[in-house]
């Protein structure tokens, strides 16, 4: 659907964080919003996660991606007082990647201090303390692409 946007750039006299920033601009946000990383390209349907977020109501939402990582030793579980409590050879971890990827409800911002270095994961703390719901909406690997490293943005370039 085409729609018109504004978009308007904010400019940080010091570095605030992941999501510092946002607190100087609350006012122009809608209720729920979409907050990204800008080292990241998404190529998904962003009103699946946002419907996602509204209908369970969630106050933050974070994209993941799950990730396999093969362990190329031994495995060793140890108790406070050194015993090996298990072993497992070799093992396949899966972990789920933060994509960097983000709907907040226009209310935690309250959460983010004013003109002070606030990362997102200081306000997933914060929301957690608070015992506010958030959420994981899990996206395939094909969907998202980090391009922090020049070897990934050229990758992104390629397949643009």
């Amino acid at each position: 659907r085409n729609q018109n946007y504004k978009i308007s750039l904010y400019e940080e006299k010091n570095p605030l964080g992941t999501v510092g920033a946002v607190r100087t601009f609350t006012k122009k946000l809608s209720n729920n919003f979409i907050l990204t990383n800008c080292d990241t390209v998404f190529k998904m349907n962003f009103h699946n996660i946002y419907e996602f977020h509204k209908k369970n109501k969630f106050m933050l939402t974070m994209a993941v991606s799950a990730k396999d990582l093969n362990f190329p030793y031994g495995s060793c579980k140890i108790d406070e007082n050194n015993n090996l409590v298990a072993m497992e050879e070799k093992p396949k971890l899966k972990l789920f990647a933060n994509t960097g990827l983000y709907i907040l409800n226009k209310d935690i911002t309250r959460l983010i201090p004013k003109n002070r270095y606030f990362d997102i994961t200081d306000l997933i703390s914060a929301c957690r303390k608070k015992k506010f719901k958030v959420g994981a909406f899990i996206i395939k690997n094909k969907e998202w692409l980090d391009v922090g490293h020049v070897k990934d943005f050229n990758k992104a370039i390629e397949e643009i």
